[in-house]
């Protein structure tokens, strides 16, 4: 079926999301908050998912352990402790608030020991003294997800259960004026524009809702469960048109709210959050975040963009997950441990480096290997690296001390000699960086974990099967030996997780939907830890906050994912790892996180590389006649061929095997290619045609 990544936005990645922007942007940071403790090492429990901006230059942090007010001025960039006001659970804790009158706050409550169900609406009031809960809206075996505030009432997001609105008549005690439940997949967001409610409604994609009359909203337009792009998980509007993060598809646009005009930008990660901040558009995307510049016509430049970095000597994961704004200039970024602030100005007005790095983590073969990597000053001021770390005789790096000035690149080896068996090691790149020092690289060799291309030991767990349409469970076994020859994919997740509920909502619309319907493919997501819960229960409970399009493993005790399935600690995060099990039951790929793009490329990769499924059989391609030039580029460049082909695909990938764009061609002997906007690195560009690949190396200076 192979859509999730080829369909209408293939044209447009060539055309608007690469265009020359009118000026340089950069993300200078202003100050840091770090929500947990005073050694700055993110150790705890509280793991901020989302973060706005009051008034008086104060701004929020949101995390399902309690929320705290914090003053912009008093934060520094390493990192401050200080707050205003702070609220435990008690005060609510959710990863949305809507405010009113700059005083009323509705929090959606999650603070379950699981994580997997809220205690409703917390509604409480910014006084003198901080913040002081005063009561919650609850509503029976309804999930409240984004919450917002249109004029004089509260919009709700109730998953499954659709769409909530309530007056503010008395802010302290809202009243239902109106709700709609039916025609709905998976409510995660809403945006308002005249009398139109536009709803993002997760693996449904986009809703019209007419509120014209708020006590009897009605569906006007919408998509479906087939013909939504990814997870629609959040939305805004504005100027009549709307902009959408659909999770591991990207951003999808409607001009003036129209779905037949939908354009898809897809974006490396997962989009989780979009804002606006001034006249910029921003996404969160777990891996970092993005800014766009939006131009006449709704279409979307990417202008600036900020990986959210490992911290501290322990490399401790950071991943951004809500974005907000502080005022017209100044972005938020919610990332998992702390609350990052940059003010977005012209890089001709940035005084200050800043260092990107093309990976943050490699997992080498057990049997060695060496990889080429970069580094990018994307800052307007000197870049000092001041001094390497020093690795064991396993690892090796060509990496040195020196300068780099501002848009330089530099590019560096990494090199791992098959050793003793380790749980890996951190190259730390200091530098003067005011936010990113020491900046770290995860490195892992051959552990005792499971590496590629070593078999994995078979297991059986019991596999749920839920009927979206009807809601009715089946219980099945699910043997790995019993697989037959088939790609297999695994995905594992902990439901005391407060983020992990999106990601594997988004792995349902993407990589399971995918690959739905091939009888060479089985795609399952793995829970584990469910403290001694009735399995059906769990079930339940748990899909009730997303579409479930494919079965989900029960690991009770977490023998398999935290057994057979364990790997090495990556700092923070050792639950979101996924494997991908080739046709011989041996481990294709390891990886940590949410990665659609990469796990539905390596799946293709693998069927397309066996010959023994109807999949099409691509061969390497050595022929020289294939050439880019120029080669290095700057921003375009000419693929030729070297004859005409009457079907041509080409892909580009960067080096972490990150699909960047994709387009199909008929009857070329050579085509153009626009990477302007990208960063300055190495890009692989995949070319097939004729049952065969070439794959050449581009370099962007």
């Amino acid at each position: 079926m192979r859509h999730i990544l080829t369909i209408t936005l293939i044209l447009l990645l060539f055309t608007n999301l690469f265009a020359q922007s009118t000026e340089k942007i950069v993300l200078e940071p202003v100050g840091r908050y770090i929500f947990q403790k005073s050694d700055r090492n993110f150790e705890g429990t509280d793991h901020i998912l989302g973060t706005i901006g009051l008034s008086d230059g104060k701004i929020m942090s949101l995390s399902s352990s309690g929320i705290a007010i914090i003053d912009l001025s008093t934060m520094s960039i390493p990192g401050s402790i200080d707050y205003i006001s702070r609220s435990g659970r008690e005060g609510g804790g959710g990863r949305d608030v809507a405010i009113y009158k700059d005083t009323f706050l509705y929090i959606n409550n999650h603070q379950s020991e699981s994580r997997i169900t809220t205690t409703g609406i917390g509604i409480s009031k910014i006084t003198a003294d901080g913040i002081t809960s005063i009561t919650n809206l609850t509503e029976t075996d309804v999930f409240f997800e984004k919450v917002k505030v249109f004029g004089d009432f509260l919009y709700a997001a109730a998953h499954d259960k659709g769409i909530r609105i309530y007056s503010l008549e008395n802010p302290e005690n809202p009243t239902l004026a109106g709700s709609l439940s039916e025609g709905f997949t998976d409510v995660f967001d809403m945006a308002l524009s005249g009398d139109t409610l536009y709803v993002a409604d997760g693996g449904g994609g986009l809703k019209v809702v007419d509120i014209s009359d708020v006590s009897a909203p009605k569906i006007v337009a919408g998509e479906t469960t087939t013909t939504a792009m990814g997870t629609a998980q959040d939305i805004e509007a504005r100027d009549g048109s709307v902009y959408m993060a659909c999770g591991g598809a990207g951003i999808c646009v409607y001009k003036n709210g129209d779905l037949s005009t939908r354009e898809v930008y897809p974006i490396i990660g997962c989009v989780e959050d979009v804002c606006w901040v001034g006249e910029y558009l921003a996404t969160s995307t777990f891996g970092g975040v993005s800014v766009y510049e939006v131009g006449e016509g709704t279409e979307i430049t990417l202008v600036a963009s900020e990986k959210t970095s490992r911290f501290t000597e322990k490399a401790y994961i950071r991943t951004a997950f809500g974005v907000g704004a502080a005022n017209d200039s100044i972005l938020l970024v919610a990332g998992w441990d702390a609350v990052d602030c940059y003010q977005i100005k012209p890089l001709a007005e940035s005084k200050v480096p800043d260092i990107t790095c093309s990976t943050q983590r490699i997992r080498f073969p057990a049997a060695g290997g060496s990889e080429e990597h970069y580094l990018v000053n994307q800052g307007g001021a000197t870049l000092i690296i001041d001094n390497v770390s020093t690795l064991t005789s396993d690892f090796s790096t060509t990496l040195t001390p020196q300068l780099l000035e501002p848009g330089d690149t530099l590019f560096f080896d990494i090199s791992y000699v098959e050793g003793t068996e380790n749980e890996g090691q951190v190259l730390f790149i200091n530098s003067n960086d005011p936010d990113e020092n020491p900046l770290p690289i995860q490195l892992f060799g051959k552990t005792s974990s499971l590496d590629a291309g070593e078999e994995v030991p078979d297991f059986t767990l019991p596999a749920f099967y839920t009927d979206p349409e009807t809601g009715v469970y089946t219980e099945k076994k699910f043997t790995l030996s019993e697989q037959g020859g088939k790609v297999v994919w695994v995905q594992m997740f902990g439901t005391w997780c407060p983020a992990c509920p999106s990601a594997e909502a988004d792995m349902q619309n993407t990589i399971v939907k995918e690959f739905a319907d091939n009888p060479n493919v089985e795609t399952y997501v793995m829970n584990e830890n469910q403290f001694d819960r009735d399995p059906l229960d769990w079930v339940k409970t748990w899909t009730s906050r997303f579409y479930q399009r494919g079965p989900m493993l029960y690991d009770a005790d977490g023998t398999v994912g935290g057994g057979i399935f364990s790997q090495p600690n990556v700092g923070g995060m050792p639950f979101g790892r996924g494997f991908i099990i080739d046709q011989e039951g041996k481990v294709a790929k390891a990886f940590f996180g949410h990665q659609p793009q990469m796990a539905i490329e390596t799946i293709y990769s693998l069927l397309e590389n066996d010959t023994s499924t109807t999949a099409i059989n691509y061969k390497q391609n050595t022929d020289e006649s294939i050439t880019i030039y120029p080669n290095p580029v700057n921003d375009n460049c000419t693929i030729s061929l070297g004859k005409e082909y009457e079907q041509v695909k080409v892909e580009l990938y960067n080096m972490e095997g990150q699909k960047l764009l994709s387009h199909n061609l008929d009857y070329a002997q050579s085509f153009k290619l626009n990477i302007g906007e990208m960063i300055k690195g190495i890009y692989l560009v995949h070319i097939y045609f004729d049952n065969t690949t070439s794959i050449k190396k581009l370099i962007k200076f």
